[in-house]
């Protein structure tokens, strides 16, 4: 009974559904490379590179305990917290769950780690 007097009725399903949303798809279909393909790319790969370069030069930081594992535990780090923003993506309504944005965010990660290996290297 709508009593705001704008005749819209609420209405409430008998029966909700559950939505059918695919954790870490992946499609062919989707590797269109269009400006929107191109730009997505470039999110999901400079995304991550300051996070990699960042915790892997507190790493450097903390003296030679770590050595190159610290570019391999940033990597490693980086595939995880995607993993989390992939699956919890499934579960938002406008958002998409892709295995493409998962190797992008791991690789970004990779090479922020890489670079400040490198920069500290010499």
């Amino acid at each position: 009974m709508d009593r705001a007097g704008k005749n819209i009725d609420f209405h409430i399903p008998l029966k909700m559904e559950v939505l059918n949303k695919k954790i870490l798809s992946f499609s062919w279909s989707r590797l269109t490379f269009n400006a929107e393909f191109i730009e997505d790319v470039m999110i999901n790969l400079m995304g991550f590179i300051p996070l990699g370069f960042f915790l892997n030069a507190i790493f450097v930081k903390a003296g030679n305990n770590f050595g190159r594992h610290g570019v391999l535990i940033t990597v490693v780090f980086c595939l995880f917290v995607s993993l989390f923003i992939e699956v919890y993506q499934a579960w938002i309504p406008s958002r998409s769950s892709d295995v493409l944005d998962l190797v992008l965010n791991t690789m970004g990660g990779g090479l922020g780690a890489y670079g400040s290996w490198r920069l500290e290297d010499g």
